[in-house]
């Protein structure tokens, strides 16, 4: 398929069969509004957006299109891993060995094990050093939040060696309201309750809209993140 959403075809045809009501894939919050991890994009109310458009395909099936996991940074998402029921079942390494051990060397391993604030992970390899040298930071909240826990340096990291990401350790609550049906949407909040997450404060909320203005300044556009009412969305 073209698209990542293109396997969602195989869920939509069995849709009536299985009374299927909604159809969820598990995309983080960097993938689904910061395009990189580096520049907020209000989705939800961006009617050309990508989401809206496979949302009126799905709904024309009679189907809602859920995103359970929009609201979790990586850094939630890589918590939920070491903690949550799954804990040692979730690899997310794109190329492990045959028994299932992560690499420890590509770009989602830098960024993984220096979330979990480890100090010894292998040093990153003159790839990954290249992309943390290009701009716009590719997966620039996450990264910089790794480097920031793990106490990683890097000279094109210096400039936010200071920057709070916070906000990286609770949910965005704007995304369970709007991305998901009302019971999953309970649901996922119960989960996260579970496990002592908490949503975004309205601030938080602000500080997550604005990162663009940080990574991304030249691209950074205020009505594009949704800011002109942001206060109010949680």
């Amino acid at each position: 398929f073209a698209h990542t959403f293109g396997y969602g075809a195989i869920g939509l045809l069995l849709a009536d069969h299985l009374d299927v009501g909604a159809l969820a894939f598990g995309s983080v919050m960097e993938q689904v509004f910061l395009k990189s991890g580096n520049l907020y994009t209000d989705i939800v109310k961006l009617k050309s957006s990508s989401y809206n458009g496979f949302r009126r395909l799905v709904e024309a099936a009679g189907v809602f299109l859920a995103l359970p996991t929009a609201s979790c940074s990586e850094v939630l998402t890589t918590r939920i891993s070491a903690e949550g029921r799954y804990r040692g079942v979730a690899i997310s390494c794109p190329r492990p060995s045959p028994s299932g051990e992560a690499c420890g060397t590509c770009f989602k391993c830098f960024r993984k094990l220096r979330l979990e604030g480890r100090t010894d992970a292998p040093p990153p390899d003159d790839n990954i050093v290249h992309l943390l040298e290009k701009h716009p930071l590719k997966s620039a909240t996450s990264v910089v939040y790794a480097a920031q826990r793990s106490g990683y340096r890097h000279p094109s990291l210096k400039p936010f060696r200071d920057l709070d990401l916070d906000f990286l350790e609770r949910y965005h609550g704007y995304a369970v309201e709007h991305l998901l049906p009302a019971q999953l949407g309970a649901h996922v909040r119960q989960e996260f309750a579970r496990l002592g997450i908490e949503p975004m404060s309205p601030e938080d909320e602000r500080r997550l809209r604005s990162i663009g203005q940080v990574f991304v300044p030249e691209a950074f556009n205020r009505e594009r993140a949704g800011l002109s009412d942001a206060a109010s969305a949680s």
